[in-house]
């Protein structure tokens, strides 16, 4: 599997859908997770770029990726 490098987040109050990019910019995975299963997902991820939408939990989840060594970008 290609090394991943961007990680883009659709948030809702309870699903989350991510898309996860590889160095050349394909999309090498695509999920649909509820809240805990997205926080266990994204809890495994190596340091990467993590884009989200510009929406009210966006700067928790930044922070919260900021936290465990990720680059957030709203």
């Amino acid at each position: 599997m290609n090394q991943l490098t961007t990680v883009g987040i659709d948030m809702a109050k309870d699903v989350f859908a991510v898309c996860v990019l590889d160095v050349t910019g394909a999309v090498i995975e695509r999920r649909v997770l509820r809240r805990d299963a997205f926080i266990k997902w994204a809890e495994r991820l190596s340091p990467c770029r993590i884009a989200m939408e510009a929406c009210g939990s966006a700067h928790h989840w930044g922070r919260w990726f900021s936290a465990r060594g990720h680059t957030a970008c709203l």
